[in-house]
């Protein structure tokens, strides 16, 4: 890390310390430093194929549809859904190829001559409505949280959202910080009001004219701006305000 260099010249960094990057940036660390402090799904880590196979059966399945990633990816590489019900010939025919769901046959074929088993966490499926929440952190707290409706995806990027008044996951936030210690701009993600995982960088915001969160980092880092003067940011979002990112296209002769 090379942050102690920039600052002895001058420069500021809005960058969280390491071991508060390495944590929130491993699923498995991040969720063993929150066990019991907030909620989140029902997870294992398995450390061979049998311990997947007989972690997914105490998840509910095939009963229940669970799903597993590795402990530090990008982008949802590797994570896929397990469902019972899921049928090979609806997923090749009705399904895009990039689908998130595989079978615990085709898992197991995969992986049964692999000599060193990935790293994963097997877990239950969340359920209910997805959220962003966009935390501005300093000092063991989040000073300002925004939190958006996740209602379309692509590549993981949100393409449809609302900025929503949730206390309980506001709460959330602030339980996490206090033992993650993440500063500046970050990105929380959550089904209903159960952690999924943490992005410590800028995600996509809901930008208003008197509101643009990056921005208000920037005055902090740059002693511009107290960290009681971001609180009261808090009663400025504008609930109900809605974004859409979309996909244009340009033509021209060479």
């Amino acid at each position: 890390m090379r942050k102690p260099e920039f600052e002895s010249l001058g420069v500021r960094v809005l960058a969280s310390d390491p071991k508060a990057i390495e944590i929130a940036g491993d699923k498995y660390k991040m969720y063993e430093a929150l066990k019991g402090k907030v909620d989140m799904p029902k997870y294992y880590y398995p450390k061979n194929l049998q311990e997947f196979i007989n972690f997914s059966e105490k998840l509910g399945y095939p009963d229940k549809i669970i799903c597993f990633k590795p402990h530090v990816s990008k982008g949802g590489r590797g994570f896929r859904f397990i469902d019972a019900k899921a049928k090979r010939r609806d997923l090749l025919m009705n399904h895009k190829p990039n689908s998130k769901y595989i079978s615990i046959s085709e898992f197991v074929e995969i992986f049964k001559d692999e000599k060193e088993f990935p790293k994963f966490i097997i877990m239950e499926k969340a359920q209910g409505p997805e959220y962003d929440a966009m935390a501005l952190c300093y000092n063991n707290k989040s000073l300002l949280t925004t939190v958006k409706t996740r209602e379309k995806s692509r590549w993981g990027v949100i393409t449809l959202g609302e900025l929503v008044n949730k206390p309980e996951i506001i709460e959330q936030v602030n339980k996490i910080i206090s033992i993650i210690p993440l500063k500046y701009n970050i990105s929380i993600q959550f089904i209903g009001t159960k952690l999924i995982e943490i992005n410590p960088r800028t995600s996509s915001y809901i930008y208003q004219d008197d509101l643009i969160e990056p921005y208000l980092a920037v005055k902090l880092a740059l002693g511009e701006i107290t960290p009681e003067e971001i609180e009261a940011y808090q009663s400025k979002i504008s609930y109900g305000r809605r974004m859409i990112r979309y996909m244009d296209q340009i033509f021209w002769n060479k």
